[in-house]
């Protein structure tokens, strides 16, 4: 058990010290900042607070130390809708063998009918824009408790016929758990300038902390809090609560960048059920540690009179053990 503590402790530690190095990053223009939008209805209606929690496949893009801990298969797909007609989709799958865990996941954005104008002032037709990042990620547990994970990003931006550019960006992420505490650590989005038709703009590297408690029997609460290297430190709060095993809800708050009580609010809910027995409403029940299951979340959340009220939808699929 003293093992298990010192090699927590150090991990943490070391991943503090990490943090701090990366804070003195120079603030500047960044881009692609799409790549920090929630994934999944679960996590979004918590407000986005999810590093230290990190308990299923949204890990890959939000912690990917804590997929050190799945031990099922697991693939989802989200569809977001914004205001007019900006659409965000999410795709990810984990796979576990034995002490590592491999992740993979897509997000794309896309927004039609942009209207701009030219050098002169002269109004253009509408033009689409395409943003679009492939993660793969990999996980390790170091100890019963304790793993550490990293993440690779491709990145691609194409902004109407005259602007595009890509690169490349890095997650590092430790994740430790046991009992009912959970804690996790990321630093996001490491990495070179990504060129957009010659000039050259900072990725919004992030750094981020975060905590999860249990409470009753099937609740959970979480905080993150977030330094992004272009803003003041941001937080998040969520909760979730299970019914019966089968149906969840889930409310939360994310700072978008001043405190606000007017904007930020996130709730949502879900339902999940065994695969292992006949589908079908009349035979929902709770699925067992172990079973194959299917599970549909949605999330709600106002982001002030910009971006109006944003929805989530995610259907995703657990694979059951060998048995």
């Amino acid at each position: 058990m003293k093992d298990k503590g010192f090699v927590t402790t150090a991990v943490l530690s070391a991943f503090c010290l990490l943090s701090l190095v990366f804070s003195l990053h120079a603030r500047g223009t960044t881009t692609a900042s799409f790549v920090k939008i929630t994934p999944s209805a679960r996590p979004s209606a918590m407000g986005g607070a999810f590093v230290g929690l990190a308990d299923d496949v949204n890990s890959v893009f939000l912690n990917p130390a804590g997929l050190a801990h799945m031990d099922q298969p697991e693939v989802f797909f989200t569809y977001g809708r914004w205001i007019e007609d900006i659409n965000n989709n999410h795709l990810a799958g984990c796979m576990p063998f034995g002490r590592n865990v491999l992740g993979i996941g897509i997000n794309q954005l896309q927004v039609t009918g942009i209207e701009w104008t030219d050098a002169d002032g002269n109004p253009k037709p509408g033009s689409d824009v395409s943003e679009t990042f492939i993660t793969a990620g990999y996980a390790f547990k170091i100890s019963g408790n304790v793993g550490i994970g990293l993440a690779v990003k491709g990145i691609s931006q194409k902004y109407g016929d005259n602007y595009s550019g890509g690169g490349f960006a890095l997650d590092l992420s430790a994740h430790s758990k046991g009992g009912s505490l959970s804690f996790g650590g990321a630093v996001q989005n490491l990495g070179p300038p990504v060129q957009i038709s010659g000039g050259l703009n900072d990725l919004p590297m992030t750094i981020k902390l975060g905590t999860a408690v249990k409470f009753i029997r099937d609740g959970v609460a979480v905080i993150d809090v977030e330094k992004p290297a272009e803003t003041d430190v941001k937080f998040a709060i969520g909760a979730e609560y299970i019914i019966e095993g089968l149906f969840a809800v889930r409310a939360g708050y994310g700072q978008i960048d001043k405190f606000s009580t007017l904007r930020g609010w996130t709730a949502g809910f879900g339902s999940r059920t065994s695969l292992e027995r006949k589908f079908g409403m009349d035979d929902m029940s709770a699925p067992e540690e172990g079973d194959s299951q299917v599970y549909l979340d949605y999330a709600i959340g106002y982001f002030g009179e910009e971006l109006g009220y944003v929805h989530r939808v995610t259907l995703g699929v657990k694979f059951g053990k060998a048995r």
